[in-house]
């Protein structure tokens, strides 16, 4: 189910975050839409082989820092 899904995607980014050192997530656009939507992050439209950075606020009350990367 999408529930389940959504949990599979949390869980995954959850484990990542709790490693203290840059982590490389590789995903399909249907995880990254999921996740963006769960972490209200604004919608990007990716194409094959995009590369987004991400970093967690330092502060719970800002906002994450996101951009897409140069070819």
């Amino acid at each position: 189910s999408i529930m389940e899904f959504e949990k599979r995607v949390m869980d995954g980014v959850n484990e990542a975050l709790k490693i203290n050192e840059n982590v490389l997530i590789v995903s399909h656009g249907g995880v990254y839409a999921c996740l963006s939507r769960l972490m209200k992050w604004p919608i990007i439209n990716l194409k094959n082989c995009e590369t987004i950075f991400h970093r967690p606020p330092s502060n719970p009350s800002h906002p994450w820092l996101i951009c897409q990367l140069q070819k």
